[in-house]
């Protein structure tokens, strides 16, 4: 794009080679924590403003966001020289304009503001008049983003909601459509994970991460410079769908289909852990994971989310960002197509006028992604609300930030002491569950690593009403903001776990709302998982009766558990007994306290085996 290189002053083009130099740099001893981020995309120009004060850096904490409703790729189209309409250009200026000073009204030093352009503006004709305009209204700089730099960031703003990724990557936008692999179990260099809860010493670890000039390393230049931008993005196609030429569209499917094939054959000789994936699949059990962002993919998540019943209850969950579907139905294109036919013009939830008008397009793209994966089924599809913005902001951060479990910050900073007596009670919590019943890959408070989370609520609500409290709970994980790491799968165990702390154990126990939201909840984990968060739950609840605040000392003294399976022909039996010392078992209800589990089990039936719980309470 020669256009691009008549202006230095007001245009940088963002490639892999010079993306250290020209990215802000992330100072964790700066005073001023505050980064803002303009993407103007293809479908829409998005603005953020995020904090990266430590030791929370590693959450991308969103402070502010706005979208101002301007399509580039609509004004080029409408161009018959591709070249963006002096209107257009005013509009987008005054856009700029307008961000600048919500910046600077929100203490964003301007040294932390970047501006990112995509696809549109590296085709349109007349880019450096967008940009000179941009520059003579706000003094901003644009970046221009090649496609292996989009491709990169489209990525890393998957990869940063999860506290690891594995799996093919896509990223729909307006204009392209980006295909790479990221696993980030491998090659990821000084990785570290916190464990517990934020403490003084964690809150160094961050402080004191390296300063120097940001490197791209391992895992995410290999996805970056092995994946594809591709010219294929919603509103692109869409225009394509909609022109009535029968001969242009079956060219562009069969461009589409082919360069989404050939950019899935690159991937599997890139990267041997896909090959031999592939290569040794043989059901829908081993099959590919795939994540998808952009508001082409998550449109079609919607799509999807809007038809999910659970347990005969809505999908409970509103956010898209980790929306995760089996690969059978995010493969059934059909059934998909059917239900936006079918809803006419009626209002569907996270679509708008204009994603439901791009949504034939974004089928076409699907069923493209289908075609080149096959014959490898897909296991699973995770729609993430990460985008270019969060993926910007997570490689400015050093590895061993960007390597960080971000489930244990989200909990209270805590003291050594509290950070202490939490460990005690995790401790106490898993010696009274079986191991044997439990594996890692049952979601569990503590497979998914947010027992310090519930260790928190165990005392945190000592003066409400039980009822009050477990409904409040089932709202909290609905309700709360979306955060990195905070799954829709991590949201409901860490739900159900802590409503049946407050004995919310059935759905008769709670009012007619929370009853279809309960159910909603327990089918988003299963009946397995949502058995172990019961039982658990209840275990907080036995333990917050003898100890009835936060313990002040070893609570191991104070209570104990031992733990055993007997197996059936029916069901499996898991005999818990809880030892209290005499001191402080004064004055408790036996009787009520060992009637804790009676309505904790799973009835078996033809594809399961049931589970039931022998409680019973010791004096020591």
């Amino acid at each position: 794009m020669e256009s691009l290189t008549m202006d230095k002053s007001a245009v940088d083009v963002i490639r892999i080679e010079n993306f250290a130099s020209t990215m802000p740099k992330w100072d964790p001893e700066s005073k001023n924590q505050r980064y803002a981020v303009v993407d103007m995309g293809s479908n829409g120009i998005r603005f953020s403003i995020t904090c990266l004060a430590p030791p929370r850096t590693r959450l991308l904490q969103c402070l502010y966001r706005e979208r101002a409703p301007i399509s580039l790729f609509d004004a080029l189209s409408s161009s018959s020289d591709f070249r963006f309409p002096q209107h257009v250009i005013a509009s987008v200026a005054q856009a700029l304009a307008r961000f600048l000073k919500i910046a600077k009204d929100h203490d964003v030093p301007f040294h932390h503001i970047s501006v990112f352009a995509t696809e549109a503006m590296r085709k349109a004709n007349n880019a450096v008049d967008m940009l000179k305009a941009i520059h003579d209204a706000t003094t901003l700089k644009v970046h221009v983003l090649d496609g292996t730099v989009e491709t990169l960031f489209g990525a890393a703003g998957a990869r940063s909601a999860f506290s690891k990724l594995k799996g093919l990557v896509l990223d729909l936008g307006g204009g392209s459509v980006q295909m790479t692999w990221m696993d980030s179990t491998v090659g990821s260099g000084a990785a570290c994970e916190f464990e517990g809860v934020v403490t003084g010493d964690d809150e160094r670890r961050v402080e004191n991460a390296g300063q120097d000039s940001v490197e791209l390393e391992e895992y995410e230049v290999a996805a970056a410079r092995a994946g594809r931008s591709m010219p294929f993005g919603a509103a692109r196609m869409t225009g394509v769908l909609e022109s009535g030429d029968n001969e242009a569209i079956k060219a562009a499917k069969t461009d589409l289909h082919s360069q989404m094939r050939e950019s899935f054959i690159i991937l599997t000789r890139e990267f041997q852990a896909l090959r031999e994936m592939v290569e040794g699949l043989r059901d829908q059990s081993e099959g590919l994971d795939i994540h998808l962002c952009g508001g082409g993919f998550r449109g079609y998540g919607s799509m999807l989310m809007h038809s999910e019943s659970v347990n005969d209850t809505p999908y409970p969950f509103s956010s898209i960002g980790s929306y995760r579907v089996g690969g059978e139905a995010f493969s059934n294109i059909k059934k998909m197509m059917s239900l936006h036919e079918e809803a006419g013009d009626a209002k569907i939830f996270g679509l708008s006028k204009r994603r439901r008008r791009q949504f034939p397009a974004i089928i076409a793209v699907v069923e493209a992604l289908l075609a080149a994966v096959h014959p490898a089924p897909i296991r699973s599809a995770t729609f993430c609300a990460g985008s270019n913005r969060e993926g910007a902001l997570f490689m400015m951060l050093p590895r061993e930030v960007r390597e960080t479990n971000p489930l244990p910050l989200i909990a209270p900073k805590a003291s050594l002491v509290d950070m202490k007596i939490t460990e005690d009670v995790i401790r106490l919590l898993t010696s009274a569950t079986p191991r044997e019943l439990v594996g890692d890959s049952t979601p569990t408070i503590f497979s998914l690593g947010l027992a310090p989370m519930f260790v928190q609520t165990i005392w945190s609500r000592p003066g409400g009403d039980a009822e009050y409290n477990a409904a409040a709970l089932l709202h909290e994980a609905v309700a709360g903001n979306e955060v990195a790491g905070m799954t829709h799968i991590a949201r409901a165990v860490l739900a159900l776990t802590s409503a049946a702390r407050w004995e919310g154990v059935r759905a008769k126990d709670f009012g007619p709302v929370e009853r279809q939201l309960w159910k909603g909840l327990k089918g988003v984990t299963g009946e397995e998982a949502s058995f172990w968060c019961v039982f658990v739950g209840t275990v907080g609840m036995c333990v917050s009766t003898v100890v009835s605040a936060w313990p002040k000392g070893e609570i191991n003294r104070s209570v104990r558990f031992a733990v055993a399976v007997e197996s059936g022909k029916k069901h499996d039996k898991v005999v818990l007994v809880m030892q209290v010392e005499k001191d402080s078992a004064v004055g408790l209800n036996l009787d009520t306290l060992g009637g804790a589990f009676e309505k904790v089990k799973i009835e078996n039936d033809d594809e399961k085996r049931g589970k039931k719980v022998k409680f019973s309470v010791q004096i020591v």
